[in-house]
């Protein structure tokens, strides 16, 4: 073998540079011209010259002075008595313990040789091996050892490091500031400009929310994040976390100790406080507490007052707390619990709303964020989901010192300048950034960029006007010495996430953003322990996964079983290297990780073996499975369910001596002379102890008293009946054992007796498609089918309709059309020429809906009705479709029981279907009510019961009630007669009276609107365009009514945001706006030529109106201009359009029409909608009535513009 040396390149530990110049080169010139301008400056005539001061700019160069000290070394002065026998007894045990372990020694070292000698032997295995060691092959039990090997971990993780290095080089050097700057000395442009050097990530952060950032106060190379778990990150290897550990429940807060670095304080969302030591591999938990409380601890911060280290902690519901680390456990004290705003504050100026007079049940303010104040370490600043900020002091308990109104929302960050220790800022939900000083409750300077809550901020520890917040997905930067009405430049987050939280590091060069992704479950019940998998481990028995090593982190001692028994059940030769874990090396101080997990490895620089590999190892080192096994059983520890001390002790032991001078000294303090001592009322303080008492209620068992008649004969006929049934099924199976007799004698050309002429005409695959269309699983898989084939053409469409692709509310190209795009028709050939005449929503899901058919004109005789049940799903056929002999007026589907629709017809007919059936099921129906259209049915429950009410033709309303007859009980509760005199309400057209006597007393009762608070209260709308307010508890009389337009009402609808606000349709051409209480229209749509027929509110957006006239679908919104629609878009076919909904999520509208044709439209370039909704319409009608000035003056009467439901509570009980 030729071994060949290099010589490597030289490396210069230290390079100076000469001072000397050879004379003649062009150094040497430069450097005497150096030397002739040096003396005329300073020795020559040039020190004469005018000299003038002037302040310039320099670049400062970065220096570092690094220095190594020693540790400096602890000595203490321990000491103990220890007397003759007590050394002689400890010398003779420790005796008799090295003599007996080396027989144990000597015997296992005879038993190993045995072994070995009838292994190589006689290829058996005896009673004492175990045939799980036995098949494992030399590479297992190498992999076996190395697991134990805590050098090998070291080395690891050293390599690991080495490699990340050669990806982060440049990087890591931008972060520690060992780059060089000067080349940027001629060309200084402030942009202040983010570079992305790396992403702190692994599979384990997929799907999951920072919630705290804090970095190590011994170094700034590590920091601990928080997902809902924890993990310990470096700067030297950004691919995986150095520490991780996993919880119960999700993490919200942690913080460093100042004292000892290895210490972790850790909030919980249920309100337990951990103190972990981050210095070992598996979860160590030095210190809980869990009675303090049971709300989120939302922020936690470490505090240091004479030469003591405390944790002061801040919980939902308000409570202030200070942990101190003791002997024995956490002890905690509360110091302070935030109390609701009551009354007028100081502070910023606060929103004037329409406030009602809701009593709050809770008197306390949930506690968001903390802060320590930076010059006086007892005073801390507490920022509620109020808005308020309360300065409070360790000294005072449950006291503050100040409190004001900083924001409109909840405060999510306190932050105080690390330069100016009396300025600070916050930010809140209400999109504003404040920057206050001590002692002024005005802020200085107030930001909003954008429509985005702030959700935290953070000051630069090197440049004292340089502050970071972060709005949504953008990060912003402020300096505030330039301007301060907009940042100095915006970032986008690299994810396209939600920024959450950021920190700055401590020398200031680099920013820590954290974002929010969508969580997985934090159900405790779902995942538990300290590694993140399902609870049912069994089914990761039948996996055929690589190596495996079970690194539980504080597990309790009966899952040990399942661990071994997932080591005994994989036998596949992989083995891959992965941190999980945190040691101490003896490589300085640095913090080592590593741990050998299963064949899915999260780090790049591991291992693998091939599957041709693995087959050919495990082939060759196969042997036969033993015929004998001995199982050793072993008596495990003993568990005590029940441990009571004794409350007696021996006699003449030291126990004893104490208990018997307590008891000398209670009789002399009791009986003897020391009852007679001095004794004075003191008042001291004690800590209380938090105890919670728990009361549990059963559900109360309500009763209800039914009775039905029942003669001879109905009992004759419903037995007769089960009789008839159990004969039709016997021949049934008869008639099945005939057909199959048929197949065996098609075979010979014969026909036997039971066999008739057309079954034997009948083919066999004739008789399997008979069989198929009586089939229900096959009808299932028919609709999957479509389902799938629907999906394939109107992807897209569905995407938008469920809002998987909406547009972006921060493109730069905004604009508000209010355009409707048509995504797809429900239509088939059943529905042609069919007037659509209802559609209603499933209360369980907004994917299905009911469309319902009737006609229109009058003069259609010959018109059936027809329900069909659509699914967006499958746009071209419905799931459902039943068939009528009447025409279909109105449907509702039931609130409680969602597979349950009420229809109402034509003729006068209520029925109720069973939609879950494919075929047409009446569960109850009422045939005797009226001869006139059912013109509106909705459901409506008062109590647990839920009824129908439906108004008709003849002007009466009435209630259904579900009982145990098939037939449903009818009560009638209104009538609607014709108004007679003047009306309340709008100006009307006088009509000349004739002096006939009018056929019919009564006026139709064309719409119903059910009270949005109220249970009991309705309102009817009817064809002479009166509105009737109703109660359910006073039949056939109503408690108001009033004019509202000049022909027919078709819809009463209320405003989903405010629901005093509902708006009226009719004949008179106009769309109208009410509030409940005025009779004077707030806002009147302009006439045109064509009857509005329906109207609907958006519930999303507040202000916006959708309603249709003829072919026209128009929208307005309320916040703008409503002498004219924002939009008009003209029906696809061009027929009279009938009927139009929101969708429940409010992205999508449809519109249904004369020909059948029901069409859904996306709502594209609407505006954004409001955080504030009862405000934006409340802002938007006060800029509508600015020429009403009365009418202002009687809505600003009626207080808020939503029900207060407190008066209408007992109603729910």
């Amino acid at each position: 073998i030729t071994l060949i040396l290099n010589e490597t390149e030289t490396i210069f530990l230290l390079e100076l540079a000469s001072s000397i110049a050879p004379k003649g080169t062009e150094e040497g010139e430069a450097a005497e011209i150096d030397n002739q301008r040096y003396e005329y400056i300073t020795k020559g005539k040039g020190r004469n010259r005018k000299v003038a001061s002037i302040g310039v700019q320099t670049l400062p160069l970065l220096m570092k002075t690094r220095s190594t000290e020693p540790v400096k070394y602890e000595f203490r002065d321990n000491s103990t008595f220890a007397s003759n026998w007590e050394m002689y007894d400890t010398y003779n045990a420790g005796l008799f313990k090295d003599v007996a372990d080396k027989e144990i020694e000597e015997k296992e070292e005879v038993t190993v040789e045995k072994e070995e000698v009838v292994k190589l032997d006689d290829h058996k295995l005896n009673d004492e091996i175990d045939p799980e060691d036995f098949r494992k092959t030399k590479y297992e039990k190498e992999i076996g050892k190395l697991r134990n090997n805590q050098r090998f971990f070291d080395a690891a993780l050293i390599i690991e490091r080495l490699l990340a290095n050669n990806y982060y080089n440049e990087q890591q050097k931008q972060f520690k500031g060992l780059v060089d700057q000067s080349d940027l000395e001629d060309r200084i442009k402030y942009n202040y400009k983010l570079g992305l050097l790396w992403t702190f990530a692994n599979e384990d952060t997929k799907s999951r929310c920072v919630t705290e950032i804090c970095f190590n106060d011994f170094t700034e190379d590590i920091l601990a994040v928080g997902y809902g778990v924890v993990m310990i990150w470096n700067i030297k290897n950004p691919k995986q976390p150095e520490r991780q550990y996993f919880f119960q429940h999700s993490v919200t807060s942690l913080v460093f100790s100042k004292i000892n670095p290895n210490f972790l304080a850790v909030g919980f969302y249920n309100g337990h406080v951990k103190i972990l030591d981050v210095s070992k591999r598996e979860l160590k938990v030095l210190r809980e507490d869990r009675t303090t409380s049971f709300e989120p601890v939302w922020s936690i911060l470490c505090l240091q007052h004479d030469d003591m280290e405390y944790f002061l902690a801040c919980f939902g519901d308000g409570q202030i707390c200070k942990y101190e680390i003791t002997a024995v456990h956490l002890e905690c004290v509360q110091v302070m619990r935030t109390v609701k705003i009551e009354g007028k504050m100081k502070g910023a100026k606060a929103m004037r709303m329409f406030e009602g007079n809701e009593v709050s049940s809770a008197r306390y303010a949930q506690a968001i964020c903390l802060t320590l104040h930076s010059s006086d370490p007892s005073i801390y600043f507490v920022g509620t989901n109020e808005g308020a900020v309360h300065r409070c002091t360790a000294h005072y308990c449950n006291q503050h010192l100040d409190m004001f109104k900083a924001h409109e929302g909840s405060i999510h960050g306190i932050k105080f300048s690390p330069f100016v220790n009396k300025v600070y800022a916050t930010c809140g939900d209400d999109f504003q950034m404040c920057l206050w000083v001590e002692g002024i409750d005005e802020p200085l300077i107030l930001s909003r960029y954008c429509m985005e809550p702030v959700l935290d901020l953070a000051w630069s520890p090197s440049h004292s006007t340089i502050l970071v917040s972060l709005q949504g997905m953008d990060i912003l930067l402020w300096d505030f010495q330039r301007k301060i009405y907009s940042p100095q430049s915006q970032t986008k987050s690299p994810t396209n996430s939600r920024n959450i939280i950021c920190r700055f590091t401590a020398s200031g060069r680099c920013l820590i953003v954290g974002v929010e992704v969508t969580p997985v479950s934090l159900n405790p019940y779902v995942y538990e322990g300290s590694k993140e998998r399902q609870i049912s481990i069994l089914d990761n028995l039948t996996k055929d996964t690589s190596f495996f090593l079970h690194a539980s982190l504080s597990r309790v001692e009966s899952q040990k079983f399942h661990a071994n028994l997932l080591q005994q059940k994989q036998e596949l030769e992989t083995a891959t290297f992965n941190r999980r874990s945190y040691l101490t090396s003896t490589y300085g101080d640095e913090m080592l990780i590593t741990e050998i997990t299963g064949a899915s490895s999260r780090s790049d620089f591991s291992r693998e073996i091939t599957d041709e590999e693995e087959l050919s190892t495990h082939e060759t080192n196969m042997q036969k499975i033993p015929e004998h096994i001995s199982l050793i059983l072993t008596e495990t520890e003993t568990i005590f369910l029940l441990d009571i001390a004794s409350c007696t002790v021996p006699k003449g032991t030291e126990e004893g001596d104490l208990v018997e001078e307590d008891n000398k000294l209670y009789d002399y303090l009791t009986k003897g002379k020391g009852r007679n001592r001095k004794v004075l009322s003191v008042g001291v303080q004690t800590l209380p102890i938090l105890m919670k008492g728990r009361d549990t209620e059963t559900e109360k068992i309500r009763y209800k008293n039914t009775s039905t008649f029942v003669s001879t004969w109905e009992m004759y006929d419903t037995f007769y009946k089960k009789e008839q049934e159990s004969e039709e099924e016997s021949d049934d199976e008869e008639n099945l054992s005939n057909d199959e007799n048929e197949l065996i004698t098609i075979d010979n050309h014969r026909l036997n007796d039971e066999a008739s002429l057309e079954s034997y005409r009948v083919t066999l695959e004739e008789k399997q498609i008979s069989k198929l269309v009586k089939s229900k699983t096959f009808f299932d898989a028919l609709i999957v089918i479509e389902r799938i084939l629907g999906s394939n053409c109107y992807n897209e469409q569905q995407k938008r309709f469920k809002g998987l692709s909406d547009p972006d509310i921060f493109r730069e190209d905004m604009v508000y059309k209010y355009r409707l795009q048509l995504l797809w028709t429900y239509a088939n050939d059943a529905t042609e020429s069919k007037c659509v005449s209802a559609i209603a929503f499933n209360s369980f899901t907004e994917d299905i809906v009911a469309v319902a058919y009737g006609k229109y004109f009058y003069n259609d005789r010959n018109c059936v009705g027809m329900v069909m049940i659509w699914n967006f799903k499958n746009p071209q056929q419905p799931e459902r479709n039943y068939d009528f002999k009447y025409p279909v007026t109105s449907i509702a589907f039931s609130k409680v029981n969602p597979n349950l629709l009420a229809v109402g017809m034509y003729n006068g007919d209520v029925k109720v279907l069973d939609v879950s059936k494919r075929e047409e099921v009446v569960i109850r129906e009422n045939k005797t009510t009226s001869f006139e259209p059912v013109w509106s049915i909705v459901w409506f429950q008062q109590g647990d019961d839920e009824d129908i009410m439906a108004s008709f033709g003849d002007g009466r309303v009435c209630r259904f009630q579900i009982t145990g007859a098939q037939e449903l009980k009818l009560t009638q509760i209104m009538i609607t007669a014709a108004a007679e005199g003047k009306l309340k309400g709008i100006k009307y057209l006088k009509k000349c009276e004739d002096k006939d006597i009018s056929i019919n007393r009564y006026e139709e009762a064309r719409c119903l609107a059910l009270h949005p608070s109220d249970p009991y209260t309705y309102f009817v709308g009817t064809n002479e365009g009166v509105v009737h307010r109703c109660s359910t508890n006073y039949y056939n009389e109503h408690m108001d009514l009033f004019k509202a337009h000049d022909g027919a009402i078709h819809t009463v609808k209320f405003s989903p945001f405010a629901n005093k606000l509902y708006y009226t349709c009719g004949d008179d051409f106009r769309a109208r706006l009410w509030v409940d209480g005025i009779h004077e229209p707030l806002v009147t749509s302009e006439p045109s030529t064509l009857p509005v027929l329906d109207v609907d509110w958006s519930p999303t957006n507040s202000t916006v109106v959708a309603t249709i006239r003829g072919p026209d679908i128009l929208v307005w919104d309320l916040q703008r201009k409503m002498y004219e629609s924002q939009s008009v878009t003209k029906s696809p076919r061009g027929v009279f359009n009938t009927i139009c909904r929101f969708t429940p999520n409010g992205r999508c509208l449809m519109v249904g029409d004369m020909a059948g044709d029901v069409h859904v439209y996306s709502l594209e370039d609407m505006p954004i909608p409001p955080f504030f909704p009862e405000n934006l319409i409340t802002l938007s009608l006060k800029k509508l009535l600015v020429t009403k000035p009365e009418l202002v003056k009687k809505i600003r009467k009626l207080g808020s513009l939503n029900f207060d439901k407190r008066h209408f509570s007992k109603y729910f009980n």
